[in-house]
């Protein structure tokens, strides 16, 4: 905690000086500890560097390694079009953004990380787009299960369109499963959408080598 004293000295009876460096080492402290519990996330890298999970005991304990999504950043958008109506085509970017089509209606003059284009892309009057979430400093990167790191990581983008039907903006969450080898090909599914508070989830399978992750002692 902040600021030695003695036990037996009343709180009250600090100086306001002490009493508010007392409060403030304490806060600090606490920061520190809520930020442990997510693990070091470094956008630059898209890295994910020795998180803190829950050992066999249910207490925190470190995981010592790193889930690199570099090599998903480095190729071109995952794609993947829904059935039914009204139908939707993704583009899912990890780690990176881009700008909104030239081909689509509006939004053009933002980036985006998740673009939904509505299906079928009309030629005439421009492709009917939204913006769902886009990489940037509000980027979180956490742990599918904190007491298995192996089960994977789940990035979440937000700062997307607002919706019309209530008064939020899009965000997008995707759970990166570990993948079997290096060299195997990542797959995207689209889970679903959350009407209600406006999200999109996505898994993307065999997206992320975790060999390099090692369970606490």
């Amino acid at each position: 905690g902040g600021g030695v004293r003695d036990d037996t000295t009343p709180f009250s009876s600090m100086s306001p000086r002490v009493s508010v460096f007392v409060l403030a080492s304490l806060l600090v402290a606490t920061l520190c500890v809520f930020d442990a519990a997510f693990g070091a996330f470094d956008p630059t890298q898209c890295a994910l560097i020795n998180p803190i999970g829950i050992d066999a005991q249910g207490q925190p304990k470190q995981f010592q390694g790193t889930f690199d999504l570099s090599p998903l950043r480095a190729v071109a958008p995952l794609v993947i079009q829904t059935a039914g109506t009204p139908a939707y085509e993704f583009d899912v970017s990890i780690c990176s953004r881009s700008p909104v089509s030239a081909s689509c209606s509006s939004h053009t003059n933002e980036f985006t990380s998740v673009l939904q284009v509505n299906l079928p892309k009309p030629r005439a009057t421009g492709w009917q787009c939204h913006n769902c979430g886009v990489f940037n400093t509000s980027t979180t990167l956490t742990l599918v299960d904190p007491a298995n790191p192996l089960s994977g990581v789940i990035l979440k983008y937000f700062e997307g369109n607002p919706y019309h039907h209530i008064a939020d903006v899009r965000e997008t969450e995707i759970t990166i499963f570990c993948s079997s080898s290096s060299s195997s090909t990542p797959k995207l599914i689209f889970r679903g959408e959350d009407v209600d508070q406006g999200g999109y989830q996505f898994d993307v399978e065999n997206g992320v080598d975790c060999s390099s992750v090692m369970t606490p002692s």
